[in-house]
């Protein structure tokens, strides 16, 4: 996430697309895009078509895979960011 706001602080057009949002509300992730939302970084759901012409446009991606308890190397992709 830090990474999405430097890239927006030098000018970049971030989106920030997670494969992993609670069916129900949730503080923390309400906090956290909020967060983004206020810096610049636009948020979509990767299940959604959206996410995908903005993948296909993008001039640059960096997946970011976060597991529970931190990234690791190898996991399912939570959450990643184009720009």
């Amino acid at each position: 996430m830090e990474l999405a706001f430097l890239l927006r602080g030098v000018g970049a057009e971030v989106c920030w697309i997670t494969n992993q949002k609670p069916s129900g509300p949730d503080e923390v992730v309400y906090y956290l895009e909020t967060k983004m939302l206020d810096r610049g970084v636009q948020v979509f759901s990767a299940k959604g078509q959206e996410a995908i012409n903005t993948a296909l446009k993008a001039d640059l991606v960096i997946l970011n895979i976060v597991v529970a308890g931190g990234e690791q190397d190898i996991g399912p992709l939570s959450a990643g960011f184009l720009c």
